[in-house]
């Protein structure tokens, strides 16, 4: 696979921003569906329990198991995609220099942190506007 991108003229450092983009993006994603379940302003709360609650259960319904399951699948892919994006957008465009790889894949990883903000602009449909608006232009 590495030969082929060599082949299509893609340098190492080309090469590593089409595969280290993604992972950065995937990284962003997961941090943020990991902070949304935590409440960074206050203290988890002390909660005593007797002894016959100490051996109750505690079950998760399916559903909710896949709901959480897709959830959490849905961003992590969405992450991928944005870094990805974000790998293809710098490809050939910049020194290589390990300084200018590093904001890059910072980038991608704030940038995998808001995916779910930046769909929710592509769906708002102001992206197809701005399309219309440069082929306007052109």
């Amino acid at each position: 696979m590495i030969d082929f991108l060599y082949q299509i003229g893609l340098s190492k450092f080309d090469s590593i921003l089409l595969f280290g983009s993604p992972i950065m993006g995937l990284f962003g994603a997961l941090a943020h569906s990991f902070s949304i379940d935590l409440d960074w302003n206050k203290s988890p709360q002390l909660e005593y329990t007797s002894k016959k609650e100490k051996n109750a259960s505690f079950s998760i319904s399916e559903e909710s198991k896949r709901e959480r399951g897709f959830w959490i699948m849905s961003r992590i892919i969405l992450g991928i995609i944005v870094g990805f994006a974000i790998g293809l957008f710098f490809i050939g465009t910049l020194n290589s220099t390990v300084t200018a790889m590093s904001k890059i894949l910072l980038i991608s990883l704030i940038a995998g942190f808001s995916s779910h903000k930046i769909l929710f602009y592509l769906d708002s449909h102001r992206i197809l506007k701005i399309l219309k608006k440069l082929d306007e232009a052109n």
